[in-house]
């Protein structure tokens, strides 16, 4: 009884002494990223060209522009309406384009390749990097939005078109057009195809609001080469094969009676039909048919899918890639679902957009072999911060292993790319938040785009702001450009959900991990969780994450097998095992009288199975 009284004394005292312990752990110095960025030349000025403050940058791309084999950026800017304004015209837009030079510093050189200073274009959506004339340029394939602040684009003839920046064969660009003139819906995504004559089509697949699938393609001028109604939404094309011409399957996103799918379709050769094989349907509980405010206002019928006792709205495969077959998995297809959950439902409930809900996604494996499409179930290490907003996937070998890895690309307040890392066998390990350099305040507001810059085999990460910047001191608009120095580690993987690392530093640490699950075990959340008791290099650090971390160890924080979670004997002997106790000191007056694991060699043994290698 008197260590029962001594424990929860000590921790009270924890509890209630929240700046009583420093929790001052650091790693030792082993630098990812150069600890200075390079930073983009000032934008003020070009943003001033179109409409100042109201200026926003959409996209950011990676291109070879004057031929030297580094990579140059191109950005493209927005002008943002006021609220309230009514127009049916495209609202003003613009390229700009920064140079690469040898120490790695960037100059506008948008005047010199384009003959002025901002490049005349609409709201850029989705781009297509590739040397279509085959000049050693490269070339930009640009979709184009219509959620471009119009306020009733819909209805009207289409005034916008495809944009390609153009390489002219002498270090200078044009900007042709291409696309349809009827409504041809919001925007565009943009996908590659491996065509019959030995280099790429774009296929373009509208989202909402009408529009149909199209194929272009450049042979000495771009044209449109077909278009097809066959699985119109969340394309992924598989890659030529060495005894084949051309892609010969593509998947596609599907919905069956509300619950969301892939499907399957081949051609035996590329000038056959493409015709459906196969399909995977996901499941749910049930689907309840409702009606909901989009964001824009409209209003319409929406399912709701339920599934575990949660809704979900929405959860479409919208974005997918084609991940390389390794030896030991048949995987070679990976699908981004994603959708909104919502906070709770009744009948009859107003659902608006954004209110009452969060963005959640989650990732899915398929094998796409010979016509037949098999549900591949991946396991992933580390969970994310749900409000880092998820748009795009794309499967590629960040790290130069040989198996491809998954890149989430994402927007949101101090975000960063979520990047899984194939460890194999159908696993993959999510990179740990301290691997990220941090950001600028100014750029906070963030749409990283993660990508090898200077070519030295090394992914670098840019961190750019989808809104217009200006840093409160000197008024400048830069965007932070931070060179990788080494590759990428065991150590840099997040440590697996379902260990006592709650904080995600790499290290078991009494006065962090051990206080925060004890506190989590007695009900705190928010600031009275995390208050003094988060490492300051840890991975998670706010109130939601930490308790998202302890949530996952369900079960396992039983740690005496009574089937309850206690604080008062299974936080206390974490707690105590934490501090280094071992044998009858660990077990005094903490065991519950019903519990399964009563001796102390059971209890330890139970405590080193959530403490894994770091």
């Amino acid at each position: 009884m008197r260590f029962f009284v001594l424990s929860f004394i000590c921790a009270f005292l924890l509890l209630v002494n929240l700046n009583s312990f420093s929790s001052d752990v650091t790693a030792p110095s082993d630098e990812i990223f150069d600890v200075t960025p390079i930073l983009l030349p000032d934008l003020r000025p070009k943003y001033d060209l179109l409409c100042g403050n109201h200026t926003s940058a959409q996209t950011l791309d990676l291109a070879d522009l004057n031929g030297d084999g580094v990579k140059d950026i191109l950005v493209g800017l927005w002008c943002g309406l006021a609220p309230g304004t009514i127009t049916h015209e495209p609202s003003k837009a613009g390229l700009l384009a920064f140079i690469q030079n040898a120490d790695n510093s960037f100059t506008d050189q948008t005047f010199a390749l384009f003959g002025e200073e901002l490049v005349t274009i609409e709201k850029t959506f989705e781009n297509i990097v590739y040397d279509f004339n085959g000049d050693g340029y490269d070339d930009i394939f640009m979709t184009q939005s219509r959620e471009d602040g119009r306020a009733d684009p819909w209805d009207v003839r289409d005034n916008i078109k495809n944009a390609i920046v153009m390489s002219d064969g002498d270090g200078t660009y044009s900007i042709l057009r291409t696309g349809c003139n009827d409504p041809c819906g919001t925007g565009y995504n943009a996908h590659i195809m491996d065509n019959e004559v030995g280099s790429i089509d774009v296929v373009t697949q509208p989202i909402g609001y009408g529009g149909s699938n199209e194929f272009w393609r450049y042979v000495n001028e771009w044209e449109n080469v077909g278009a097809f109604s066959v699985g119109v939404g969340g394309l992924v094309f598989f890659s030529r094969t060495s005894s084949e011409s051309a892609s010969l399957a593509y998947s596609s996103a599907t919905r069956v009676s509300g619950v969301p799918g892939v499907d399957l379709h081949a051609r035996p050769s590329y000038s056959d039909e493409w015709v459906k094989k196969d399909s995977v349907i996901t499941v749910a509980d049930s689907i309840i048919s409702a009606t909901w405010t989009a964001w824009n206002g409209d209003e319409g019928p929406i399912d709701l899918r339920v599934l575990d006792g949660e809704y979900y709205l929405g959860g479409t495969f919208e974005y997918g890639c084609e991940i390389a077959t390794q030896s030991d998995s048949d995987l070679n297809l990976i699908y981004l679902q994603a959708g909104y959950k919502l906070d709770s439902y009744y009948d009859g409930m107003d659902i608006v957009e954004g209110r009452d809900m969060s963005w959640v996604y989650k990732l899915f494996g398929f094998s796409a072999k010979d016509g037949s499409l098999t549900a591949v179930p991946i396991e992933v290490e580390g969970n994310v911060d749900l409000a880092d907003n998820s748009y795009r996937i794309t499967c590629e070998d960040v790290n130069s292993d040989g198996r491809d890895d998954i890149v989430v690309a994402t927007w949101g307040y101090d975000t960063h790319p979520h990047v899984y890392i194939n460890t194999g066998g159908n696993k993959f390990s999510l990179l740990r938040e301290s691997f990220w350099p941090p950001m600028s305040e100014a750029l906070k507001n963030s749409q990283p785009v993660y990508g090898d810059v200077n070519g030295d085999g090394l992914h670098d990460i840019i961190y750019f702001s989808g809104a217009s910047v200006r840093e409160s001191v000197s008024n400048e608009i830069r965007y932070e450009i931070f060179l990788a120095k080494r590759h990428i580690q065991t150590k840099d993987l997040a440590v697996k959900v379902g260990s006592l690392d709650i904080d995600g530093n790499g290290q078991y640490d009494a006065l962090t991990d051990g206080l925060l699950l004890l506190r989590g075990m007695f009900g705190l959340t928010d600031t009275a969780l995390i208050s003094g008791a988060v490492a300051t290099n840890a991975d998670y650090i706010t109130g939601l994450a930490l308790s998202k971390r302890i949530a996952a160890l369900g079960a396992l924080a039983d740690i005496d097998g009574n089937g309850q979670i206690d604080a008062l004997t299974d936080g206390l002997l974490t707690l105590r095992y934490l501090f280094g106790l071992e044998g009858d000191t660990l077990i005094a007056g903490v065991v519950a009288s019903d519990a399964t694991r009563t001796s102390a060699v059971d209890i330890e043994a139970h405590l080193k199975t959530l403490m894994p290698a770091l």
